[in-house]
């Protein structure tokens, strides 16, 4: 982790609702609230009876009465709290970097498994994104999610 502290939803240009949506999802990553959905759990043909809330970057969110609810860091904040993220993501690129791990903000660009990233990965760059501003998604992946 790169700090214990936080900014403010000014600061990460959020509004308060945002801001608190994501210390929820953070919350329930670190917890064990929201287990890694294997890439299967969400396909609906392809489904076995799973949580009714689990985790997968490759997905915004998907419901089905057969598996619950999976969705990402985003989705689940917007499930969640009822928040919404537009047109927010298109003006802060270090918050789309946090929703989309391929997309640097210097337009750098390295190949993500989206499916492969796990709750504590997941957890390690939101946790950079509220103390930095930054999810650092590239440092979290090359380390596993133990920096």
């Amino acid at each position: 982790m790169l700090a214990h502290t936080r900014k403010t939803a000014e600061e990460l240009g959020l509004s308060e609702p945002q801001r608190a949506a994501l210390e929820l999802v953070l919350q329930h990553l670190r917890t064990g609230r929201l287990p890694h959905a294997p890439e299967q759990h969400y396909w609906p043909d392809l489904v076995a009876p799973a949580a009714p809330d689990m985790f997968n970057m490759a997905v915004w969110s998907s419901t089905t009465p057969s598996c619950g609810t999976v969705a990402c860091i985003g989705g689940a904040a917007a499930l969640f709290c009822g928040v919404s993220f537009n047109p927010t993501l298109s003006q802060n690129p270090e918050l789309n970097w946090l929703f989309f791990p391929e997309e640097h903000p210097d337009d750098l660009y390295f190949e993500v498994n989206y499916s492969a990233i796990t709750p504590a990965q997941a957890a390690e760059a939101l946790e950079n994104y509220l103390a930095t501003g930054s999810p650092n998604w590239d440092l979290v992946l090359a380390t596993g999610g133990d920096s």
